[in-house]
């Protein structure tokens, strides 16, 4: 007796391993001395306490054996009557099989011991009724049924209650914590910290330094009451605290205690934002969970990779996020079978939410609506916050992908339901929902309505906030601003997006801030529409610097500046265009009062001029009447020779003629240039001639005669490096890339790379080897070149570099050239057979290109789409081809292009194709 009782007293001290020494040692005694037929209860004890000793040892496997004998043998001795020690042992055996994963025999075992304590006990409550009640709702809650899990947990807490009133509330908070269906307004979080914290000061009172069983349990409850209150710091300090004990007391064996804590850290980690711990505590959970379950499902496994997908999303990694999500949803449906369960669903929204930030839409969408459909069926057709959410997600989603009907429908669902929900009161859910069904407005063309939605919006948040400011406020007038200018209605544009800006350096001060650039973007904007230019180029020229500053210090999007730069640029041209234009005109206007019907030099000079202000205002009619009589002007009074002024207005001239599309005309008066600078030059190399030479190359390239541009920039180029000698300089650089892209066209490959080789050599030389857009754009051409030549080798080898150092130039932000070279590398590994890290490479450049554009048709997007439909063509996936190659050829109609286009002939070609083999029944 002195060794059992010295194992339970062990036991209750928290050493795990001494108490199982020496119950193992009782047994032994106990077996040898009495026989196993011979004083059969103490056995059946002995063997029932071990296995309550290896259940929280987390020794899954030797507690069921231990508790399965012991079970056998108390029924051997106690025959078909009810027992207090086989409720006991079926209730031991239940959490161990629960916790092995199988729900089945769980829910078995404990319906048995609930049944048997209920005859043993009668109506009268019962702490071992309500403990096989709270086991109960633990696993009618893993197995999906949250209606039978909230009865048993309901029953559990009165009972509890009953018994203990508010004597002890920790086991009732045990059962709280359980189940997030499980309404909470009864606890007292306040109050239960401070009882926590009470019952942590007498426990470590009592055991002293010591580490203790108890104290890691109340510190790891302790930490999820500081997660509910809020205060996440000392939520964190709690449970490592908590990992840190338990740590000590189960050394360096893998235990369900230390699994589970690591877990909640990983999961808190991750709410505050410390995306790298969560990643190391939660990979450690699950390498502990699989090394305790084994190869076997099992739904802490599969709570882990759900929650290491989440973090992965969180942190950018959308494949691995992917990678473990899929895992995670295989193991769940293989634990719940087809049954619709929480845990699916959930696991299907986190799919679905990483789709849509990896731009693959009809995926998004796919796993959202199954979410949604999951939902519904667990909790009926009553106003939910969970299926209101869900409405949202899949209507913002389809909005996306340009299905404008089932997107509104979605979200007005979402916006019935959270008015329903918050009983038509002013709540934020309920304005965030407005804002949204405001833009599916929009997009479907109905911009009154769009307003309407938006202000109401912008009032609900008001009434939120009251006078105060408020950047929900300041970004809500930011969007009544943005849809005012998009209806036209300039004046009420300006009045809001001014009230935002405003708002927004009075929060921010008047520093460098996103938000504050992109309101000063949007105020200069409208001004610029409004025709008050000046103001406009103040506002945009603000809105850059801001951005330039933010892209230095914390990576503003180059597309944002872009933006920028591109209206004022417009702006530019408007205010200098037409200012040099009035100029010009009124220059010309003096000049021919003065000087008459008689050619004069300043007269054809002006002409010129008017000509270039015109040719920069996008007029190119009119630049060519202006200069083609400047040209006239200038002959006539240079009639006895070659002159530079003509040679001049020719380049102009021809230049103008090549952006008209007009080749034969362009090349007349580029050529005659060309020969008027070598005369003028003596034959003798220039860099003006070596110019025209390019030009005449260039225009011959256009014009399809690749035989001339070759020999034009040939010519070009001896001459630059007979200028240079044997330095290395940008203009043979450049000369070099010239040659070899038109070597290429021609398709002479040896030559083109021998020249596109030696020309990234020259910039990399130039550059001092560091990294620039010269460098990485020669590397694009010399891999497109390898991979013409057939050597794909080098070609993934050019491009992957290519691709790196225009990552790294970018600083990881999304850019227009590294959509462009993921679609380049995407389609070498392609023709490489490696499919894989092509899907992955094209399905991230895709993604990159609807980011990058804002889900406006471009090219980039129509050709990554036709080639993800081909690559999946090729790997048997038709359904999905067909999707892919149908947008394509939308977009691409969406840009004007017709059948007699190459590239939409062969997605139409590619589609025929398609048609064809499920016609034939394949």
């Amino acid at each position: 007796m002195l060794l059992a009782e010295l194992g339970q007293a062990t036991y209750l001290a928290g050493d795990l391993v001494e108490a199982k020494q020496h119950l193992e040692e009782s047994l032994e005694i106990n077996r040898s001395f009495y026989g196993e037929e011979e004083n059969l209860p103490e056995i059946a004890g002995r063997l029932q306490k071990l296995g309550q000793v290896s259940l929280q040892a987390g020794d899954l496997e030797e507690a069921k054996k231990h508790l399965e004998e012991s079970l056998r043998m108390f029924r051997s001795l106690h025959g078909h009557v009810d027992h207090s020690d086989i409720a006991a042992t079926l209730c031991s055996l239940g959490v161990t099989t629960r916790r092995a994963g199988d729900l089945e025999q769980a829910k078995q075992q404990l319906e048995e011991c609930l049944q048997m304590t209920r005859c043993l006990h009668g109506d009268e409550d019962n702490s071992a009724l309500a403990v096989s009640l709270h086991e109960l709702s633990r696993v009618s809650w893993r197995a999906g049924d949250l209606e039978q899990a909230n009865q048993y947990i309901d029953e559990s807490l009165r009972m509890k209650r009953s018994l203990r009133g508010d004597e002890d509330r920790l086991p009732i908070r045990l059962m709280l914590q359980e189940n997030d269906e499980v309404s909470r307004t009864a606890a007292d979080l306040d109050q239960e910290k401070q009882q926590l914290e009470e019952s942590l000061r007498i426990k470590c009172s009592l055991y002293g330094e010591e580490d203790h069983l108890e104290i890691a349990v109340t510190l790891r409850f302790l930490g999820v009451v500081c997660v509910e209150i809020g205060d996440l710091e000392q939520a964190k300090e709690r449970l490592e605290e908590s990992l840190r004990v338990f740590r000590c007391l189960h050394g360096h064996v893998d235990h369900p205690d230390i699994a589970e804590t690591l877990q909640g850290i990983g999961f808190l980690s991750q709410e505050i934002g410390d995306l790298e711990q969560a990643k190391e505590r939660l990979e450690e959970s699950l390498r502990m969970f699989r090394c305790l379950h084994g190869h076997v499902d099992h739904p802490d496994i599969a709570e882990t990779l759900q929650g290491i997908g989440s973090m992965n999303r969180q942190a950018g990694d959308l494949e691995q996020a992917k990678t473990h999500l899929e895992e995670s949803l295989r193991m769940f449906r293989t634990l719940h079978g087809h049954v619709d369960h929480p845990d699916i669903a959930e696991t299907l929204k986190g799919i679905g939410l990483v789709s849509d930030v990896a731009g693959d839409l009809v995926q998004a969408k796919q796993y959202l609506e199954e979410s949604l459909r999951m939902k519904r069926s667990l909790h009926g057709d009553e106003a939910n916050f969970d299926i209101a959410w869900h409405h949202h997600e899949v209507g913002r989603v389809n909005r996306k992908v340009g299905n404008l009907e089932e997107a509104k429908q979605h979200l007005e669902e979402s916006l019935h339901m959270f008015c329903s929900l918050h009983r038509n009161m002013d709540h934020p859910n309920i304005a965030w929902t407005l804002h949204e069904v405001g833009w599916v407005s929009a997009q479907a063309g109905d911009l009154q309505q769009a307003k309407q939605y938006l202000q109401e919006s912008l009032r609900m948040v008001r009434s939120f906030h009251g006078n105060l400011n408020h950047t929900d406020v300041a970004w809500t007038l930011h969007e009544v601003g943005r849809m005012s200018r998009k209806a036209g209605d300039l004046e009420q544009a300006k009045q809001h997006l001014k009230e935002s800006l405003h708002m927004f350096q009075s929060l921010h001060g008047h520093g460098d801030r996103p938000d504050i650039a992109w309101t000063l973007h949007e105020v200069g904007w409208v001004s610029q529409q409004a025709g008050d230019l000046q103001q406009a180029k103040q506002y945009l020229e603000e809105s850059l610097r801001m951005k330039r500053s933010l892209q230095a210090h914390c990576g503003c999007h180059d597309m944002d500046i872009a933006a920028t730069m591109d209206l004022l640029s417009e702006g530019r041209k408007k205010v200098g265009v037409c200012q040099r234009g009035k100029q010009h005109s009124e220059s010309l206007k003096m000049l021919r009062s003065l000087h008459g019907q008689v050619d004069n030099p300043d007269i054809a000079w002006t002409l010129q001029n008017l000509g270039m202000a015109s040719q920069e205002a996008g007029d190119l009619e009119q630049a060519k009447t202006h200069l083609e009589e400047s040209l006239q002007m200038f002959r006539s009074l240079h009639r006895h020779g070659d002159h530079p002024d003509i040679a001049a207005t020719l380049d102009l001239i021809g230049n103008v003629n090549r952006q008209n599309g007009d080749f034969d005309l362009a090349k007349k008066h580029l050529e005659e240039s060309l020969q008027m600078k070598r005369s003028l030059h003596g034959g003798e190399d220039h860099r003006d001639v070596a110019f025209m030479l390019y030009e005449v190359g260039r225009v011959n390239r256009q014009a399809g005669d690749l035989e001339q541009a070759k020999m034009h920039l040939e010519e070009s180029l001896r001459m630059e490096r007979s200028l240079h000698g044997h330095a290395e300089h940008r203009d043979v650089a450049f000369l070099l890339y010239e040659v070899g892209h038109v070597n290429r066209q021609a398709g002479d490959l040896e030559q083109a790379k021998m020249h596109l080789e030696e020309s990234l050599r020259m910039e990399r030389s130039l550059h001092g080897h560091a990294e620039h857009r010269d460098v990485a754009f020669l590397l694009y051409e010399v891999g497109r070149v390898n991979r013409q030549a057939g050597d794909l080798e080098q070609a993934k080898m050019h491009l992957e570099e290519s691709l790196r150092m225009e990552r790294s130039l970018h600083g990881h932000a999304e850019h227009c050239d590294v959509a462009f070279l993921l679609y380049e590398v995407g389609r070498v590994n392609w023709q490489a057979g490696d499919l894989e890290q092509a899907k992955m490479h094209l399905e991230e450049s895709l993604r990159m290109h609807r980011s990058l554009y804002r889900w406006k048709d471009n090219p980039g997007t129509a050709a990554t789409l036709h080639a993800l439909g081909l690559l999946c063509r090729q790997t048997g996936d038709l359904m999905r081809a067909k999707q892919q190659l149908q947008e394509s050829l939308r977009i691409q109609r969406s840009l004007g292009r017709d059948s007699t286009n190459p590239d939409m002939a062969a997605t139409m070609d590619a589609l025929g194709g398609i048609s064809r083999v499920e016609r034939m029944g394949f």
